[in-house]
């Protein structure tokens, strides 16, 4: 029995079908000085013919910010509207016995 990892790297506009499972409010904490621009990393499941677990990084460019001028340690709330370029690490695991 072994196990290996496939890791496959996406720099390019990748549309996910479960894009639509998790459209709604998420909440964020930041603590950076006041740039348009966030980092989010968010880990969802897609179910495709098999079953892959996407770790995405987002970076925004153009973040819709509450209380902009409160730049230290402050709760912002983005909304998950977007069709932005990100760049995605697929991890498959294969289990071979």
């Amino acid at each position: 029995m072994y196990t290996y990892t496939c890791i496959f790297v996406y720099t390019h506009v990748y549309v996910y079908m479960c894009i639509l499972m998790y459209k709604h409010m998420y909440t964020y904490t930041c603590a950076y000085s006041c740039i348009n621009t966030c980092i989010r990393i968010h880990v969802h499941i897609c179910i495709h013919p098999h079953v892959y677990v996407y770790m995405c990084i987002f970076v925004y460019t153009q973040c819709i910010r509450i209380h902009a001028h409160i730049c230290i340690q402050h709760m912002y709330t983005y909304t998950c509207a977007y069709s932005c370029i990100n760049t995605c690490i697929r991890i498959h695991v294969h289990i071979h016995v």
